[in-house]
C-alpha cells in the first residue's frame, strides 16, 4: 500500500510512508486561492494529512448556492519543484469511506476520485458516477412470463464491489423495485453478473404503482468500501448488441379484473434498458390475445381502412387533434379514430367529434387490427395500445408524422434520424422548404417521403379569434435527462426557473407594464409541477388550457429551445429565448440551424440578461423587429390554413418504393450489418480494393471537386475559403465536403459526405480535384487526370519530416509515409519564399508550388469584420465586457496516452481567473489532433472557455484582442491582424534541441515577448496593451518574411489559377 485516502466525518485523511513518497506538503486549491496541509504525523517517516473540510470551505468561502470544486496537490517543502496532483494508483493504492458532508455555511461537499485518478471534492454538485465506471456492458436479455435474465458485465475504476442490486425505478413517484443480486463475481475492477429474476420478486413492486402506464428504468446499485453513498448508474450498452434481445413479454394478474405488462425497451439514445409498464382491463388483454393472435393473419390488404390519430394518450390540442378534426368535418367518409386516455382532461375537445378510442381499451385493439394508416406527432408506437415485439412484428400500417412542431433547434437525430433507434415514419411533415431540407440532409429521409404542407394546429393558429393580452408566456421544453424528483430537485432547470418566477424585479415590471405573467410547464414534465405551486404567476397544468390559445392571446413569450418559439413568431411576437444550459441541452451534436442568424428572437444565456431583456422588450411595446419577422417567414411557407387539406391528398398519393435499391436503404437489419461491418478489422482494406476498382473501371468525372479539412472534422481553412469564392462565382461544380456535420452554407450543388464511409472512397476515385489542408489516407493514390490541391494547414516553425533530426511519437515509417504522400499533391499553396523553401526541404517536393498567400487569411482584411466580430461574441456567448484572449497551442509529439497525442496545459487557469477574470475572458484552441479532451472546471466556465470544436480558428483571431501561443503556425497568420502576441514556450530548450527544433531563429524574430511560466504569462497578458508598441519593428519585420503576399486576394489569385 501507498496512499491510504479516508474520511472521519469532516475529515478527510492522507496517509503514506516517506518511503513511498518524498512530498512533505499538501495542498488544497481553488479558483486561485491555496490552503497547506499539515503534516501531523508522530513518526518522522509517517505523513498523515488531515483536511478539515469545515476549515477549508470557511477559508475558501463556501457557500450552499455556488458550485466549484476543490483539487488536491503535493508539494516538497523548501524545493522549487512544480506541485503535482495528488493522484491515486488503483493497483496499490486504497481509498475508503469517502461520503458527502454539509458544512457549517451550508456547502455540500462531494470528495471523490477523477478519472485520471486524482483526488478532488466537488461543491454543491455530485461526483459524476462515470467517473468510477470504465464500461459497462449488458450482453443478454431474456423475458417471458415469469422472469427477467440480465447478464452482463461492468469494468470499474477504483471501487470493489460488496453488494450489488438491479433497481427498477418508475418514472412516476413510486418507490424504486429493488432486488439484490446473488449472482455476481469481481475480479480486478471487472464485475460480471448473471442474474435471474423471478416474478415474484418484483409482483409486490409492480402491484403498487398507481399510473396506468409508466416507464421502468433499470439501474444498478454498487454499494463499496471506497464510497459510502451507494453508486446508482443505468443498465445499458452497445445498441446493436441490445436490440435483439428486447423482445418478449411479462405479465401478471393483479387481481380479476386487471392485468400488468411489462416490455423491455431502449431508450431515445437506444444505450439503456428500461421497461414500458401497462395496466390492461382483463377484458382488453384477452381482446388482444384472440383477435392477434387467432384473427392477424386472416387480414388482407383491402380489408384494412381505419386512420388511427393521436398525440400522447393523454393529449388532445396539437396537431393530431386538429388532424382528427379536420377529418371528422370535412372527410367523414374516412374512418378516422382517436387515441386518447380516458381520464384525460383533454377528451372533451375530442368528443364532440366522436370515434374516440380509449387508449388500450377492447376497441383499440380491434380497431388497430383494421388500421391502414398511424397519424401521430411522435413515436407512432405510441398509439400502439402494446408495444410487445410480437405486436410490432406483425404491425404494418403506414405511418405519417405529423409532427409536434417545427424543428431545428435541437439536433433531434438520435430521436428521428432514418433507421436509428426505434422511431419509424413512411411520410414526414413540415412547415416550410428550409424545414424539409434538414430532414433530407441532416435526418437522411428521402426526398420523396417528405412533403412541404403546414402542420394542422397552424390552422387554428391563424384565426383571430382571441383577444391579445399584455401577457408574458413562460413556457419551456423539458430535459429529457429529468426523469425522477432526485435529479429534478438537484438540476439547474428548477433552480433557474424558481429564481425567475420569483424574482422581485419581474414583479415590479409586471405592475409597472400592466402585464400577467404565466407559466406553463411542457407536458413531460407534468409530474414536477408541484414545485412552481406557490410562484407569483399564474402557472397552468396540463390539460388546463390549450397552449395554442396562450400563445394566441399572449404577447411576448419566453422559452428555451421550445418548438413553440416558432408558433409565436410566425405571428410576429417577440420571442426571448433562455438558453442557460444550451451546452448541455445540445449535447454533443450541434443544432440544425445556425442559432444566432436562424432564431426568430433574441438569446440570452443567464438570469441577469434575461431580466433586461424582458424590460427592453416591454418598453418596446412587444413589438418584433424587423430582422425576427423575416426570419420567422422562412419557417413557413404557407398560411392559408389549408394544412390538413395538403396532408391528406399527400397520404393517398404517397407511394411506398418497392425497387430493390429503395429496400436496403430502408433495412433497419442491413444498416445494422453494415455499422458492424463499418467496425471490423476487414473495412478499411475492403474500401481499399474497392477505390483501386473503382479507378481501373469508372470515368473521372470532371466537374466534381472534393474538399476536406481539419480530416475532416472541421469546415475552415484555405479549403472552406476557396469553396466560397467558387459558389460566389457560380461555377458549374458539384462539390464534395468531406464533413461530420452539415455545413453551415446551404447549396444544392454540395453534397456532405463523412471520412471514411464508403461514400467517401467512391468520390475519391471519381472526382476531378482534390482540396485538402492535411493529407487524405496515404494509401490512397490518386488517378494522374485527377488535381491534387494541397493548401497546406500553416506557415512552418518547427522542422518537419524529413528535416527532423530524431523523429518522437510516430511509427518507424512515419516520414517515409508523408514523403510519399507529399509525391501525391499535384500542387501546393504557399504563402511566402520562406515557407516554400521549407516545404521544399520536408516533403522533398518537386510539383508545382504557387506562392499566393493563404486563401483562408482573407478575412483578416475585410470591411465587414466589426460585424462579423460581434456575431461570433454572440454565437460563443461571451461577455461583451471583457476583452478576449487566445490560447492556441501545438500539440507535442513526444505527448502521447493510448498512442493518442495528449497536451499537458501548464497554463494555471485558476490563477487567470483570480487574477486576469475581470478583464479577460480565455479561449482555448487546442490542436485537431487533441481537440475535444479537455476539461474545464465548472466554476471556471464563464472565464474559460474551450473551443477546440468552433468551425474555424479564423473567427477566433479576428474576434480576440490578443493571442498566447507556442510554436503553433497560428503566429504567421495572427500578424496580419496587428493585435498582440505572447509565445508561452515553457519547454522551449526541449523542444527546439531535442523534438523539432525551427527553421528561424524564433528566439531572435518572435513579434511578442517569450514567457516560460505561469507566473511570466500572467503578467505579460497584464502588460498587453504595452506590447504591440514595444514589438512594433519585430511585428513589421516578421509580417514582411513570413506573410508578404498577404493583402485579401490570395482566395481570388487561387481560384483565377487553378479553376478558371
Amino acid at each position: 500500500m501507498s496512499f491510504l485516502i479516508g474520511q472521519q466525518g469532516r475529515f478527510l485523511t492522507v496517509s503514506y510512508t516517506a518511503e513511498a513518497h518524498s512530498f512533505n506538503q499538501l495542498v488544497v486549491r481553488t479558483n486561485g486561492l491555496s490552503y497547506t496541509v499539515a503534516n501531523t504525523a508522530r513518526r518522522k517517516e509517517d505523513r498523515f494529512f488531515k483536511v478539515d473540510l469545515d476549515k477549508i470551505a470557511e477559508k475558501f468561502d463556501l457557500h450552499s448556492d455556488e458550485e466549484s470544486k476543490l483539487d488536491f496537490y503535493t508539494r516538497q517543502k523548501g524545493k522549487k519543484t512544480t506541485r503535482k496532483r495528488l493522484k491515486i494508483d488503483a493497483s496499490k493504492d486504497v481509498v475508503k469511506g469517502l461520503s458527502m458532508f454539509e458544512t457549517e455555511a451550508g456547502a455540500i461537499l462531494y470528495p471523490y476520485i477523477t478519472v485520471r485518478g486524482n483526488v478532488a471534492v466537488r461543491v454543491n454538485k455530485r461526483a459524476p458516477v462515470s467517473n468510477y465506471i470504465i464500461d459497462r456492458k449488458l450482453k443478454k436479455l431474456a423475458i417471458d412470463n415469469q422472469m427477467i435474465q440480465l447478464k452482463g458485465e461492468m469494468h470499474l475504476h477504483l471501487i470493489n464491489v460488496k453488494q450489488l442490486s438491479f433497481l427498477f425505478l418508475p418514472r412516476t413517484n413510486s418507490e424504486p423495485i429493488r432486488v439484490e443480486s446473488k449472482a455476481w463475481k469481481s475480479k480486478k475492477g471487472m464485475v460480471s453478473f448473471n442474474e435471474r429474476i423471478d416474478l415474484s420478486s418484483i409482483k409486490d413492486g409492480l402491484a403498487q404503482i398507481e399510473a396506468t402506464e409508466d416507464m421502468i428504468d433499470t439501474f444498478v446499485e454498487v454499494i463499496s468500501d471506497e464510497v459510502v453513498d451507494p453508486l446508482v448508474f443505468r443498465l445499458g450498452g452497445n445498441r446493436l448488441n441490445l436490440q435483439r434481445f428486447t423482445k418478449g413479454e411479462m405479465w401478471l394478474k393483479k387481481d380479476d379484473n386487471e392485468r400488468l405488462s411489462l416490455v423491455p425497451y431502449l431508450t431515445t439514445k437506444s444505450t439503456n434498458l428500461s421497461f414500458i409498464f401497462n395496466q390492461y382491463d382483463e377484458q382488453a388483454y384477452q381482446a388482444y390475445i384472440d383477435l392477434y393472435k387467432k384473427q392477424w393473419i386472416s387480414r388482407n390488404k383491402s380489408e384494412k381502412k381505419v386512420w388511427i390519430i393521436g398525440e400522447y394518450p393523454y393529449k388532445a390540442q396539437d396537431n393530431g387533434f386538429y388532424f382528427f378534426k379536420y377529418l371528422r368535418e370535412h372527410m367523414p367518409e374516412i374512418p378516422a379514430y382517436y387515441v386518447i386516455n380516458h381520464d384525460s382532461p383533454e377528451l372533451r375537445n375530442v368528443e364532440p367529434y366522436g370515434n374516440i378510442l380509449i387508449y388500450k381499451s377492447k376497441e383499440h385493439f380491434e380497431k388497430m387490427l383494421d388500421a391502414k394508416y398511424i397519424c401521430g406527432t411522435h413515436h407512432p408506437q405510441g398509439l400502439f395500445p402494446i408495444r410487445s415485439h410480437a405486436f410490432m412484428k406483425k404491425e404494418k400500417t403506414k405511418k405519417v408524422f405529423l409532427q409536434h412542431g417545427i424543428l431545428g433547434t435541437k439536433n433531434i437525430k438520435h430521436m428521428y434520424e432514418k433507421n436509428v433507434g426505434d422511431f419509424i415514419t413512411d411520410l414526414f411533415v413540415t412547415s416550410s422548404k428550409k424545414e424539409a431540407q434538414i430532414v433530407i440532409e441532416d435526418l437522411k429521409y428521402k426526398a420523396s417521403d417528405v412533403v412541404v404542407t403546414g402542420i394542422p394546429r397552424f390552422e387554428g393558429l391563424f384565426k383571430q379569434d382571441l383577444v391579445k393580452k399584455k401577457q408574458i408566456l413562460i413556457i419551456p421544453t423539458w430535459r429529457e435527462w429529468l426523469v425522477n424528483d432526485l435529479r429534478f430537485q438537484e438540476s439547474e432547470y428548477l433552480k433557474r426557473y424558481q429564481d425567475l418566477l420569483h424574482d422581485e424585479r419581474l414583479k415590479q415590471m409586471k405592475d409597472k407594464h400592466g402585464v400577467e405573467i404565466v407559466f406553463c410547464l411542457h407536458p413531460n414534465m407534468k409530474n414536477f409541477i408541484s414545485y412552481f405551486e406557490h410562484a407569483p404567476v399564474t402557472v397552468i397544468k396540463q390539460g388546463e388550457r390549450d397552449v395554442q390559445d396562450l400563445i394566441k392571446e399572449s404577447a411576448v413569450m419566453i422559452t428555451d429551445y421550445s418548438s413553440v418559439a416558432f408558433d409565436f413568431a410566425i405571428l410576429h411576437k417577440p420571442v426571448i429565448y433562455y438558453q442557460f444550459d444550451q451546452n448541455a441541452f445540445l449535447g454533443d451534436f450541434p443544432s440544425h440551424l445556425d442559432l444566432q442568424n436562424d432564431l426568430p428572437g433574441e438569446i440570452v444565456y443567464d438570469h441577469e440578461a434575461l431580466i433586461a431583456e424582458v424590460e427592453t422588450t416591454l418598453q418596446n411595446n412587444m413589438k418584433m423587429s424587423e430582422v425576427y419577422r423575416q426570419r420567422a417567414d422562412t419557417f413557413i411557407d404557407q398560411r392559408d390554413g389549408q394544412a390538413s387539406a395538403r396532408i391528406v391528398k399527400a397520404i393517398l398519393a404517397h407511394k411506398k418504393r418497392t425497387d430493390l435499391s429503395y429496400r436496403i436503404s430502408e433495412s433497419r437489419q442491413l444498416t445494422d450489418i453494415y455499422r458492424n461491418f463499418k467496425a471490423s478489422t476487414i473495412y478499411l482494406p475492403a474500401m481499399k480494393t474497392m477505390f483501386t476498382l473503382l479507378k481501373m473501371i469508372t470515368p473521372i468525372k470532371k466537374n466534381v471537386i472534393l474538399f476536406e479539412s481539419g480530416v475532416g472534422k472541421r469546415y475552415e481553412d484555405s479549403p472552406k475559403a476557396i469553396y466560397e469564392e467558387l459558389l460566389q462565382r457560380n461555377k458549374p461544380f458539384q462539390y464534395i465536403w468531406v464533413q461530420q456535420d452539415k455545413l453551415p452554407i446551404k447549396n444544392e450543388q454540395t453534397k456532405v459526405i463523412q471520412r471514411l464511409s464508403p461514400q467517401y472512397f467512391y468520390y475519391l476515385a471519381r472526382s476531378h480535384y482534390w482540396v485538402n489542408n492535411q493529407n487524405f489516407p496515404t494509401y490512397l493514390k490518386k488517378r494522374k487526370e485527377t488535381t491534387y490541391v494541397q493548401t497546406w494547414h500553416g506557415t512552418p516553425l518547427k522542422k518537419m519530416a524529413n528535416d527532423i533530426e530524431q523523429v518522437h511519437g510516430r511509427d518507424d515509417s512515419y516520414v517515409e509515409r508523408v514523403t510519399a504522400a507529399a509525391k501525391n499533391w499535384s500542387v501546393l499553396l504557399s504563402p511566402s519564399p520562406y515557407a516554400t523553401k521549407s516545404f521544399i526541404s520536408a516533403f522533398q517536393f518537386q510539383n508545382k508550388i504557387l506562392e499566393t498567400g493563404y486563401p483562408r487569411n482573407d478575412l483578416f482584411f475585410r470591411l465587414d469584420s466589426e460585424g462579423r466580430k460581434e456575431a461570433i461574441r454572440k454565437k460563443l456567448n461571451l461577455d461583451p465586457s471583457k476583452k478576449v484572449i487566445l490560447y492556441a497551442p501545438t500539440f507535442r509529439d513526444n505527448e502521447k496516452v493510448r498512442n493518442k497525442f495528449a497536451f499537458n496545459l501548464r497554463l494555471d487557469l485558476d490563477a487567470f481567473a483570480q487574477e486576469l477574470g475581470e478583464e479577460y475572458v480565455l479561449l482555448l484552441r487546442m490542436h485537431v489532433v487533441i481537440a475535444g479532451r479537455l476539461t474545464i472546471p465548472t466554476e471556471l466556465k464563464k472565464t474559460i472557455v474551450d473551443v477546440s470544436n468552433y468551425p474555424d480558428i479564423q473567427d477566433l483571431m479576428l474576434l480576440s484582442d490578443g493571442l498566447v501561443t507556442d510554436y503553433s503556425s497560428v503566429m504567421f497568420d495572427y500578424v496580419n491582424t496587428g493585435k498582440p502576441m505572447v509565445f508561452f514556450a515553457y519547454d522551449l530548450d526541449e523542444y527546439k534541441n531535442d523534438l523539432r527544433g525551427f527553421y528561424m531563429d524564433f528566439e531572435k524574430e518572435a513579434p511578442g515577448p517569450i514567457v516560460k511560466t505561469s507566473p511570466e504569462l500572467m503578467e505579460a497578458i497584464n502588460q498587453l496593451p504595452n506590447v504591440s508598441s514595444r514589438y512594433k519593428h519585430l511585428y513589421d519585420q516578421f509580417k514582411t518574411t513570413y506573410a508578404p503576399y498577404e493583402d485579401g486576394e490570395a482566395t481570388k489569385r487561387v481560384v483565377d489559377k487553378l479553376f478558371p
